[in-house]
């Protein structure tokens, strides 16, 4: 009978040890991301750009976010969905055109 080879092997890192790595990696502000083509990093994403301000918006935005705003408020509701987007907008005056 042939000896037995005896391996050792380091145990697995656990899930909180993983954890632990990732955590440590946001919170010491890490932010690059390995690009899994050529295995380097890449930089961040860029941030994005400053939101409108209210007075540098045309009318009819304005008027679509209060609509929105104003059914999220009624129905109690934080996200409706497209169908109830599509009714808002229809009782805005929307219509298609063409009969498409």
């Amino acid at each position: 009978m042939s000896p037995k080879k005896t391996t050792s092997k380091k145990p697995a890192a656990s899930r909180s040890d993983a954890r632990k790595k990732s955590t440590k990696a946001v919170a010491s502000g890490e932010t690059s991301v390995k690009s899994p083509k050529k295995g380097g990093k890449k930089a961040a994403p860029k941030p994005a750009p400053a939101s409108t301000k209210p007075d540098q918006m045309p009318d009819d935005v304005l008027e679509f976010i209060q609509a929105i705003d104003d059914y999220k408020r009624l129905e109690g509701r934080p996200f409706p969905t497209w169908s109830e987007v599509l009714d808002i907008v229809k009782d805005l005056g929307y219509q298609r055109q063409n009969g498409q």
